[in-house]
């Protein structure tokens, strides 16, 4: 329901009752491109966050061990990828 309110608010059309009675293409295909373009920026959204989360536990958890701690900072100052 959020990915196609906010397709429909996107392509700047009204939003329309989402009601379908099955799950074939036919019952489905006027919601289509709006499910598509709110679910891509959803998603998009969802994997930079994700991207973040994760790297703020791979450094945390580096820096509990000491040797692991060492290799953090040094990659942080440099500005490589955390492997």
């Amino acid at each position: 329901m959020a990915s196609y309110n906010l397709g429909r608010f996107l392509r700047g059309k009204p939003v329309r009752e989402f009601a379908f009675k099955s799950l074939d293409w036919h019952s489905i295909q006027p919601y289509a491109k709006s499910i598509l373009l709110g679910s891509s920026i959803l998603g998009f959204a969802a994997a930079v966050a994700s991207y973040f989360v994760c790297y703020w536990l791979v450094t945390f958890f580096r820096r509990k061990d000491a040797a692991l701690a060492e290799i953090t900072r040094e990659m942080e100052e440099v500005g490589e990828e955390l492997e």
